[in-house]
């Protein structure tokens, strides 16, 4: 746990146990002048913030990590989000993105290895019969055409549910670190109000990256960093999100960057864990996804399920880093977790 110094009053005594003031040692003659208040990451009864005297302590803000304080202080309120939302932020992200996932790798599964079915069928009646069978050759490509549409469809539908969840999130994570109560279920409804918004712009914010690797790779990297806080952006503000995230990060190019590119390292440091499972789970099948055996297309099904499974907790990770750097930066403008809560209605 991160210790963060945050006042000195001579005059008041001190309240920490002897020997220990905020997990660090002083000496006696130290301790009867200074009186150390250790902030660890949230207050101590969760997300909510302080009452009376406190409340305009902005070292206590749940959300919103004061300047000077250091990366330190914002994942030390990243890591407290995550442990006091854990449970309705497990539940909303298991229905917007652990479902919707599991649906679109069975189905691609089990698509692929029905064509990869087709086309040994057709090969080894063209080669039984000495020719190519036109028929069945027609059908032969109808078949991956029919796959494709169907999983354009199925891929638009689980990023639209993925905006529901992101949305949901936000809510209920800012809501809860503002003391006022929130459940699951408000929190999707919330989540299907703005999903429209937040998926159109999602679309936009893609295209823009994928024009900006096709030009030249670095300025694809740039406008994803840049453009990284959309999300929170329209939530909170509303406007052109993509605009005002470039407007922010080139404000404080150093601290934003700093703190996405922690996130994304641990995001992909679990991605790579997710991928070591999931080649060994399909090495020890025997068989990839294009199989059509039993036991290597079963092998296949439990590596996609387990791979989203714990694709999850990196995606809850992502979405607290992000949503933490936009308000870590809209604290400078002396924005507090409670103004927050106010613009997200």
């Amino acid at each position: 746990m991160i210790g963060l110094t945050t006042s000195f009053d001579p005059k008041v005594p001190s309240t920490q146990p002897p020997g220990s003031v905020g997990g660090t040692c002083f000496s006696p003659r130290t301790k009867a002048h200074l009186n150390v208040r250790t902030y660890t990451g949230l207050p101590s009864a969760g997300l909510r913030l302080p009452r009376g005297p406190e409340a305009a302590d902005r070292h206590n803000d749940p959300l919103v990590n004061p300047q000077g304080v250091g990366i330190g202080g914002w994942f030390a309120r990243l890591t407290g989000v995550v442990k006091a939302g854990w449970q309705p932020l497990l539940a909303i992200f298991a229905v917007s993105h652990l479902l919707p996932g599991l649906v679109l790798n069975v189905g691609l599964l089990v698509a692929l290895a029905g064509t990869s079915d087709l086309y040994l069928q057709r090969a080894s009646a063209a080669s039984a019969g000495g020719g190519i069978d036109m028929q069945g050759l027609g059908s032969t490509i109808g078949a991956p055409a029919a796959f494709f549409l169907i999983m354009v469809v199925l891929f638009i539908v689980v990023y639209y549910l993925q905006s529901v969840g992101y949305a949901a999130a936000t809510y209920s994570v800012t809501r809860r670190a503002g003391g006022v109560p929130v459940t699951v279920g408000e929190a999707l409804s919330y989540g299907l109000r703005r999903s429209p918004g937040l998926f159109g712009w999602t679309i936009l914010f893609g295209l823009g990256i994928g024009l900006g690797f096709l030009a030249c790779v670095l300025p694809g990297i740039y406008l994803f960093i840049a453009w990284a806080m959309f999300g929170p952006v329209l939530l909170f503000e509303g406007g052109n999100p993509l605009a005002r995230s470039f407007r922010i990060f080139n404000g404080n190019r150093g601290q934003v960057l700093g703190r996405l590119a922690m996130t994304y390292l641990l995001v992909v440091a679990g991605g790579l864990v997710t991928s070591a499972v999931q080649f060994t789970l399909q090495a020890i099948g025997g068989g990839g996804i294009m199989s059509t055996q039993a036991l290597p297309l079963a092998f296949g099904l439990a590596s996609a399920v387990i791979t989203l499974v714990l694709s999850v907790p990196i995606a809850i990770f992502q979405f607290g880093g992000v949503l933490l750097t936009y308000t870590e930066q809209r604290g400078i403008d002396g924005v507090d977790t409670r103004q927050l809560v106010a613009e997200l209605g």
